[in-house]
């Protein structure tokens, strides 16, 4: 069973519960991936949309830290003031009174996620378990000597555990998945860094033959001695990051993120989160070829909303207070498509919901006090031609006709889910 984190998917079983899944698995030879997120992994996401989706996708989703713990109660903890402004204060004290609990009250933070579950632990939890069932472990990663440096601590450990292979070789070796595919190995662990190993994990997960796959960072390196973890009651505490700091202080950018980045992406969210949903219209314009149009966002929003995309979406826009959605989409075609020719011959039932990127919301931005559109989805015939299309060019700038098929691969992913429900609808009204 997941909860959802700040949009991470983040298991809430046990250890000893998830070992068991993860042995069942192992049995029936299920592809199983694993990652380990922590505070450093949010703060990511708040940015990356491709890489929050890869954690999404793996079987588990490992609470890496006790800051994880920390903020399911966070979150958990509900805004009970109505004005937008005191929610803020009142989100902002609970920070404190949370973190506060996370020192000096454990048991309260594991309301939601029951216990902190690391990367450099579930490393030999994964050990054990395959020591104890004959499994076979691959290692992967690390510089110089480090894989067979953690081999021998393994074999040293858990004198039965069979040693598939090791290697060292990076992830444009295009050797590797060969290498591990010969090794004959049930269990992966890459250790290519945060973020670089859950992607090759994810984008090679297919061609390789291990059956549970799982980064672990810099795990190898603490496995083989090459650096030191802080002493027991600093990880107790949850000033790990403290510890990295002082002894490793190159990290000072990443242990910013990781600490401040995180915790305002939180505070965001959480204030964003209890917010109602902005009123929009959005439109399938369908021409007689029964394609339909999507619009290219200006460069000056595309940069704005959505920094480094190719962003194609449907046309929408908002519904004033007070107006009926039909007239609003009608309104807002003409203003940024420069015509009326539409005639509406169809509409969703339902409305659909998403959010906005909460973590990054800004407290006085132009959307100041909502969380995201309800969205009511109409489609349209265009009625005149392509002449007639003139954009208002701070919000498209440019236009074209796609078959369903192709838009799929073109429409930016953020606004798939919506088309796809919508796509139902217009299989209907094609009939």
């Amino acid at each position: 069973m997941k909860t959802d984190l700040l949009g991470l998917k983040i298991n809430t079983e046990t250890r000893a519960q998830i070992l068991a899944e993860i042995k069942k698995r192992l049995e029936k030879r299920e592809k199983t991936f694993i990652v380990t997120p922590y505070s450093e992994f949010f703060h990511k996401t708040y940015f990356d949309q491709e890489f929050k989706e890869i954690l999404n996708s793996a079987d588990y989703a490992l609470p890496d830290g006790i800051s994880v713990l920390w903020l399911s109660y966070y979150l958990y903890m509900p805004l009970t003031l109505k004005n937008y402004y005191l929610k803020i204060i009142q989100a902002f004290w609970q920070i404190f009174r949370t973190g506060f609990a996370a020192i000096f009250n454990k048991k309260l933070i594991k309301i939601i996620v029951p216990e902190k579950i690391s990367g450099s632990d579930f490393f030999w939890d994964l050990a054990a378990l395959a020591s104890e069932n004959g499994y076979s472990i691959f290692l992967l990663g690390g510089f110089g000597d480090t894989p067979e440096a953690v081999a021998e601590k393994l074999r040293k450990k858990f004198p039965k555990i069979k040693i598939a292979g090791y290697s060292n070789r990076g992830p444009s070796d295009l050797s590797v998945i060969e290498k591990i595919n010969n090794a004959k190995c049930d269990i992966l662990m890459v250790a290519y860094g945060p973020e670089k190993q859950e992607r090759w994990i994810y984008e090679n997960k297919n061609k390789f033959a291990a059956t549970v796959a799982i980064g672990l960072g810099g795990t190898f390196d603490y496995v083989a001695g090459k650096k030191r973890f802080a002493p027991k009651f600093i990880r107790s505490a949850g000033f790990e990051w403290l510890y990295r700091l002082l002894t490793q202080p190159k990290r000072a950018t990443r242990i910013f993120h990781a600490t401040l980045g995180f915790l305002n992406g939180a505070l965001r969210y959480k204030v964003f989160a209890n917010m109602p949903f902005r009123e929009n219209a959005a439109s399938v314009i369908i021409n007689r070829e029964n394609k339909i149009l999507l619009a290219h966002r200006s460069v000056e929003k595309q940069n704005m909303d959505f920094p480094g995309t190719e962003h194609w979406q449907i046309p929408q826009g908002g519904i004033e207070r007070g107006e009926m959605p039909e007239k609003a989409v009608l309104r807002e075609m003409k203003e940024g498509l420069g015509t009326d020719k539409f005639e509406i011959i169809g509409k969703m039932e339902k409305a659909y919901e998403y959010n906005w990127n909460l973590a990054r919301e800004k407290f006085f931005s132009r959307y100041t006090k909502t969380r995201g559109q309800r969205q009511t989805i109409f489609f349209l015939k265009f009625t005149g031609e392509d002449k007639d299309i003139k954009l208002d060019q701070r919000e498209f700038s440019d236009y074209k006709w796609f078959t369903t098929e192709e838009i799929e691969n073109k429409i930016y992913k953020a606004r798939l889910p919506m088309f796809k429900l919508a796509m139902e609808k217009f299989k209907e009204l094609k009939k």
